[in-house]
């Protein structure tokens, strides 16, 4: 502290220990002490609350009254500039009775000299930084330097308090990073850190300076929107919230795109306790990651009832998956050109004993994120290559056969194995069998990914994009990964939507996919005029209510028979 000036404020009321005090100071080397001082108490509290100074000189004995209630008062209200007690009452009694109270130190008068001034007001201002510095790492998050789940659990706490008094809303929002799991495993951890870093420093620069944002997990941000309006002025922070961070990153050279989904909850609408706002942002949160990813959802009584009923349905799995409440129904695909009936695609089905009837689009999302997605799939395979088996031991030899795969199927360790197990179990020909791939499993298009569908093409079996177009498409994925079909998404087949646009981008995809020797199949397709457009602009196959609705293995069977003729 070698040349610097440090700011002592003297609160003392006997003029003889004031100049004494200062005179002390004034001998000091190398160290310029500009010294105030005040003699009333009433003064000094003002002082103490305004915390201007370096540190404080404090008599013991201030008038009637001692220095102790005012360390005191100014512990309560937060301030930590170092409070040194200056005193001729030395005592240990007294001693304990400083320190106890909040003093950064105590000085006998009788022992007064420049260098024990200089000394304990040097120690106590470095003791005082130290502290200060460990307070500011145990709240901070040491990767991005934001606050840690403590420090926003604090704050949390305190705003509560406040907009309870003041009758204010304010909002918590729950951030998770979209695929940073993927990013992380693909691309390494370093990655991943450089990533976590960037995406906190555009939260800051876009958030006001009085909201507070903390980093409290691995991908997984908050923020704290104190005084807000409404909830329109959240849903606009939000969209800012979405679009700033779906910008390009520039990693190593390279480009990388992320995005975020958020959950909202608002007080007091939602809830009045800090676990109340943060569970309630969870499930919100929870239900923006169900619909797609980057986007927000505000928490709602109406979101609450139907996470419950998405809970009982995860029960529901877990207690009926391998059972007869599940079953597999066919699709009936038809070659456009002659009318003939081609294959199916399998469409898992279930009728819960305990919830009866729920649609794939309800169970699905849920038995993924459960991770029960892999064991039913393993029950996919199996149910539809013994299908399969049973319909060639008829005599139906010729018919190709879709199964929907999960990207989490995909990466199980054994999934190959389990596949070629069930094609070698059955005596299935593996090119009668078709993978049906949406395409976000080709956003990773690395070595290894690549070679998988490399492997899984060379053993035989054919690969599908499904709902091509509707996703994250490119043609990289179609120079890249061997695939042998293109599905064109029902929405540009039906609906009051299609017009002559999406007949435009239909013949493209077709003389696109047959430029690249694929077979397009079209699904959703619902009446005789579509079927006719589509066989005009060369599409090979289709499905859908105009041909036949999914049927059970019975009523798919009675189809064969009255297409191909009895069983032989």
């Amino acid at each position: 502290m070698n040349n610097e000036e440090i700011n002592v404020l003297l609160i003392d009321d006997d003029i003889v220990d004031i100049r004494l005090v200062k005179a002390l100071l004034k001998k000091v080397k190398h160290t310029r002490f500009k010294v105030e001082h005040i003699c009333d108490v009433n003064d000094a509290r003002l002082h103490l609350a305004a915390d201007n100074h370096d540190v404080y000189l404090m008599d013991y004995y201030l008038g009637e009254s001692d220095g102790l209630e005012l360390i005191r008062e100014a512990r309560r209200i937060g301030k930590t500039t170092p409070i040194i007690v200056i005193t001729g009452a030395e005592s240990e009694e007294v001693d304990e009775q400083v320190m106890n109270a909040g003093a950064a130190d105590y000085l006998p008068k009788e022992e007064l000299s420049a260098s024990l001034l200089d000394r304990t007001i040097k120690h106590a201002l470095e003791r005082t930084r130290y502290i200060k510095k460990l307070e500011y790492l145990a709240n901070r998050d040491p990767l991005t330097n934001l606050a840690n789940r403590a420090m926003f659990e604090e704050h949390l706490e305190r705003t509560l308090a406040i907009s309870k008094r003041r009758n204010q809303k304010f909002a918590v929002l729950l951030l998770d990073l979209d695929r940073f799991k993927e990013i992380n495993d693909t691309l390494g951890h370093n990655i991943g850190d450089m990533l976590l870093s960037i995406v906190a420093n555009r939260l800051t620069e876009l958030m006001r300076k009085e909201d507070i944002i903390a980093r409290i997990g691995g991908d997984e941000f908050t923020i704290l929107l104190s005084q807000v309006e409404n909830s329109e002025s959240v849903v606009a922070i939000c969209n800012k919230i979405l679009t700033h961070l779906t910008k390009p990153t520039p990693i190593n050279e390279s480009s990388l795109f992320v995005s975020t989904s958020i959950g909202v909850a608002m007080f007091p609408d939602n809830a009045d306790t800090p676990i109340g706002l943060m569970q309630k942002a969870d499930l919100a949160l929870y239900k923006a990651k169900t619909l797609g990813k980057n986007n927000f959802q505000f928490f709602s009584e109406e979101l609450r009832t139907k996470l419950q009923y998405e809970t009982e349905i995860e029960k529901a799995l877990r207690l009926e998956i391998n059972t007869p409440a599940f079953s597999m129904y066919y699709q009936p695909q038809y070659n456009l050109l002659d009318n003939r009936l081609d294959g199916f695609e399998a469409l898992i089905r279930w009728d819960s004993t305990v919830l009866g009837k729920i649609p794939p689009e309800q169970f699905i999302p849920i038995a993924e994120k459960s991770g029960l997605i892999l064991e039913l799939g393993d029950w996919i395979i199996e149910t539809v290559c013994r299908q399969l088996h049973e319909w060639n031991k008829a005599g139906y030899r010729d018919l190709n056969i879709a199964i929907n795969m999960s990207p989490k199927q995909l990466k199980k360790p054994n999934f190959y194995t389990h596949l070629n197990e069930q094609i070698i179990k059955y005596n299935l020909v593996p090119g009668k069998l078709t993978l049906e791939l949406t395409e976000s499993i080709f956003i990773d298009a690395s070595e290894h990914n690549i070679g998988f569908f490399k492997h899984l093409k060379q053993s035989g079996i054919s690969l599908a994009l499904d709902d091509f177009g509707t996703g994250y498409s490119a043609l990289a994925y179609l120079k890249n990964f061997p695939l042998d079909k293109l599905k064109i998404d029902r929405s540009f087949v039906s609906g009051p939507s299609v017009g002559q646009q999406e007949e435009v981008i239909n013949q493209a995809i077709i003389s696109l996919a047959h430029g690249l020797n694929m077979q397009v199949i079209a699904e959703g397709v619902e009446t005789k005029e579509q079927a006719n457009l589509l066989m005009q602009q060369g599409c090979d196959l289709a499905q859908g209510l105009y041909f036949n609705e999914p049927l059970n293995a019975e009523l798919a069977t009675k189809l064969l028979q009255k297409d191909y003729g009895a069983a032989s």
